[in-house]
């Protein structure tokens, strides 16, 4: 008989600490072989969904509202077959399947999936693998009796399994971020391992080679920094590194993982601490055969699917030049946006930092998604590099991979895709001005069309770009070997051009400060209408500046020389700039049409961009036992989900822990977690059944998404608002989000940026 989908209650205590034996006492591990696996159901496909910041179909809206109740075959749901242990078939691309089980008692099972978006498992969402990478493997409750497994697939296709717990906690290899040992390699390299835990409490004080871990959530995985010790090199490519998993002096999980031997001048990969999140991350280079302070430094971005490491491994071994591969996190990551972009930066700070290279010669590259990445990379940091190089590139998700546009949209839809002007490329294509800029494509490229190439090279040629090669590979399909990325007018373009480091004339566009402020001595420190193209087009004489401006709020100049005279717009500016180190800084502001000396920062926003500073989720303490159970798996979903798509790991904290110094996700609302109250009831009123911000008052059923203070809000004025939140596209580049955001069940209701008038539907 059908019954309402529950929401599984397993709220995360603060924790003491106990002993893994203890907790096994207190929480059974079932059998997968007392499951009975009943007959799936499918429904779809639902056309939403992607890069829609605002997913909707009939099985997300009743789960939303309450109303879901356990299907049976009908006109709506159809029974499907596995074939070989996979579901597959055209109903699962954006569809469901529904799959009920019997357990002969309760306890805890591992869930193996790949194919999956996510899964509600007895109504709490957990995260999927939906590129079937095939390492997800996640604890799960069950209950004596009837349950339930709720697949959201992607892409078609769908395989899993439910396993016995062997380990209540363990160590799993299958997805490590290891780096390669160098001779110069001395003491300890840093690795991320996966930690599965399969008790329902969190555990605290475990340790890996000694050395303390972050907490792990309750029945959940979380990839932590690793500490391995360099063994002396024996025989072979590899030598196995220890891992001893430790509480107390208990040992949970001992094993040994196998890690690289390299020499300096072979392809190799380095680790790093992720300043995003405190993740371990790696990237991938191709030294330099003759290292050399006047050698070239080319960052090169991968395409969908492929290893960072893959990418250097493409390309012959050069003299002159090393070749640095970031991961954009994970080998599909953000596209080379969001998270992406940031990987990117710390990795060519890293690489600046420890390879030998001549400043002024650093260069771009990639192919396919890595070639679309060139161009967003190379347009928003123009005196970054001094060439770029795309190949096999895509321009932007509108031209290609299913950005969103609203048709007939309204006031708030329209500010909602506002949020989103960062990924379009085309709108800063006059950056590239100062670099070089070479594009490659095959003709008869199946996966990225090559008009995808020929729409830049004419949009390059109609600005009268001043250095601009272009070619393409007859027959050449996405793919035709090293050559792809491996080209020589490509490398020969590198080494005759450097960066000017004082150009006398800057052209520069930037779609958010926040992104991209700074080419060379010149900054766009706010703008007028937030997160619509901002201009400067400057021209530096002796100490004279003169120049025009477009949606720029206000500007400052950092000079070798004090500057004498500035003239923006036609009209002369008064200045006192003041010295700072070695620069000379000077301050102006736009007030309503005129310029003058002053100073207005740029507001830290949209949404996505606060999540940048080891940030933490924050569950509630508050509120009724539903409300605390929803932030509880919102939270350990969110975290499983950046996991996944972004090889991340963030920290789960209660309103009651320490959470300042860094950026924070909060749930709730302000009766419901007090750090919502303390962070974010100063800009915006959220509470039970009632909100306010700027004598705008909304009541129940009103999602809010909002960010202040650090602090980004997930939540809403009633549990129906928080659950809406639940399937929102934050980890998905290509989606964005203004500073605030409310939704109803209709769809966007309002929405805005700070220092900007609001948009209502």
């Amino acid at each position: 008989m059908p019954r309402h989908f529950r929401l599984a209650l397993c709220y995360l205590e603060s924790v003491r600490s106990l002993s893994v034996f203890a907790l096994v006492l207190t929480f059974g591990v079932a059998s997968a072989q007392d499951i009975e696996l009943k007959p799936a159901l499918s429904r779809g496909p639902f056309p939403s969904g992607g890069r829609t910041p605002l997913p909707t179909d009939p099985v997300l809206d009743s789960i939303i509202n309450g109303t879901w109740v356990s299907p049976d075959a009908g006109a709506d749901w159809t029974l499907i077959e596995p074939k070989d242990g996979v579901y597959t078939g055209r109903p699962l691309s954006g569809g469901y399947i529904y799959v009920p089980f019997e357990a002969s008692a309760d306890g805890t099972v591992l869930l193996e999936a790949s194919g999956h978006t996510m899964v509600y498992v007895n109504g709490a969402p957990r995260a999927g693998d939906p590129y079937s990478w095939g390492w997800l493997t996640l604890p799960i409750s069950v209950k004596k009796g009837r349950n339930e497994l709720l697949f959201q697939v992607g892409r078609g296709r769908l395989k899993f399994e439910i396993k016995p717990v062997v380990k209540p906690v363990e160590l799993d290899l299958r997805d490590a971020t290891l780096p390669d040992i160098l001779p110069s390699d001395k003491g300890s390299l840093l690795a991320g391992i996966v930690v599965r835990n399969a008790t329902n409490l969190p555990l605290k004080g475990l340790k890996i080679n000694g050395k303390a871990i972050p907490t792990i959530p309750a029945e959940s995985i979380r990839k932590v920094p690793v500490s391995l010790t360099i063994p002396k090199r024996a025989s072979g490519e590899s030598a196995a590194c220890a891992l001893k998993l430790t509480q107390g002096s208990k040992v949970l999980h001992e094993t040994t993982i196998p890690v690289r031997f390299r020499t300096a001048t072979q392809t190799h990969k380095r680790t790093f601490v992720s300043a995003i999140d405190g993740s371990v991350q790696y990237y991938a280079v191709n030294p330099a055969q003759k290292p050399a302070k006047t050698n070239l430094l080319a960052l090169s971005v991968h395409g969908a699917s492929v290893e960072a490491s893959g990418q250097s491994d493409a390309y012959g071994s050069k003299d002159d030049i090393t070749i640095v591969c970031p991961t954009n996190r994970r080998p599909f990551g953000f596209d080379w946006e969001d998270w992406g972009r940031m990987d990117a930066l710390e990795v060519l700070s890293e690489a600046k930092r420890t390879i030998l290279h001549d400043p002024l010669a650093v260069h771009l590259t990639g192919h396919s998604m890595g070639g679309h990445g060139t161009w967003a990379l190379g347009t928003l940091f123009p005196d970054k590099f001094a060439s770029i190089a795309p190949c096999a590139s895509w321009i932007s998700f509108w031209t290609y991979a299913g950005g969103w546009t609203p048709r007939e949209p309204n006031a708030v839809q329209s500010l909602v895709r506002r949020s989103m002007n960062n990924y379009d490329t085309l709108a800063r294509l006059t950056n590239t001005s100062a670099q070089a800029v070479y594009i490659w494509h095959g003709d008869a490229d199946e996966t990225v069309p090559v008009s995808q190439a020929r729409t830049m090279k004419a949009e390059l040629e109609k600005i009268g770009h001043p250095d601009l090669g272009y070619g393409e590979k007859p027959g050449g399909s996405h793919w035709f070997g090293g050559e792809s990325v491996d080209y020589a007018p490509l490398f020969d373009m590198m080494r005759r051009r450097k960066l000017n480091p004082t150009p006398n004339k800057i052209d520069f566009t930037t779609p958010n400060p926040r992104i991209s402020s700074k080419a060379w001595w010149a900054s766009i420190d706010s703008q007028i209408e937030p997160l619509s193209p901002s201009r400067i087009v400057l021209t530096k004489e002796g100490n004279t500046v003169l120049g025009k401006t477009t949606n720029v709020l206000s500007l400052s100049f950092e000079t070798d020389e004090e500057l004498g005279s500035v003239v923006l717009d036609g009209q002369a500016v008064l200045i006192d700039s003041k010295k700072v180190g070695k620069k000379y800084v000077a301050h102006l502001v736009n007030a309503e049409g005129k310029w003058r000396e002053g100073v207005v920062k740029s507001p830290v926003g949209p949404l996505k961009e606060v999540l940048s500073d080891r940030f933490a989720l924050v569950v509630g303490t508050k509120g009724t036992a539903e409300e605390r159970a929803w932030a509880a798996n919102k939270a350990r979903f969110d975290a499983e989900t950046w996991y996944v798509r972004g090889n991340g790991a963030v920290d789960i904290l209660t309103d009651k822990e320490n959470t300042g110094g860094r950026s924070l996700m909060v749930y709730g609302n302000a009766d419901t977690n007090s750090v919502w109250k303390a962070r974010l009831s100063k800009a915006f009123d959220v509470r039970g059944n009632y909100g306010e911000f700027q004598n705008f008052r909304f009541g129940p059923g009103v999602t809010a998404l909002i960010h202040w203070d650090g602090a980004v809000g997930i939540g809403g004025t009633d549990l129906k608002a928080m659950r809406r939140t639940d399937r929102l596209p934050l980890f998905t580049a290509g989606v964005s989000y203004p500073d605030w955001t409310l939704i109803d069940g209709e769809g966007f209701l309002r929405a805005g940026f700070y220092g900007s008038p609001a948009a209502s539907r």
